[in-house]
């Protein structure tokens, strides 16, 4: 079973921390953050509206056979991501703080 490293970086106003989780291979992001019990806004689970966007700071994420609808590419090339669809290539490191946004 092919496993990996998640680095989440959050923020509580001027206070910062990070969380550090595995995820299984073919396992959203989406549903690595929901088990681990984090804050993290989730609607459609299917690409379309982009409540649970966030922004990918490191490593590579898949979509598999779905397509992002809800990121315009202005969104795509800051970085932006949608968890409920995407799953790691690799290890990674993404920012939270960019759903209040």
């Amino acid at each position: 079973m092919t496993e990996f490293f998640l680095v989440i970086e959050l923020s509580n106003g001027s206070h910062q921390s990070s969380v550090d989780l595995e995820v299984v291979k073919g396992t959203t992001l989406l549903q690595a953050l929901h088990d681990a019990q984090l804050p993290v806004r989730k609607a459609c689970r299917n690409g379309g509206c982009g409540v649970c966007r966030c922004r990918l700071v490191a490593g590579e994420i898949s979509y598999g056979q779905r397509q992002p609808f809800a990121l315009w590419d202005k969104d795509k090339a800051e970085g932006f991501i949608l968890p409920c669809i995407a799953t790691p290539l690799s290890d990674l490191k993404i920012d939270l703080l960019t759903l209040e946004k």
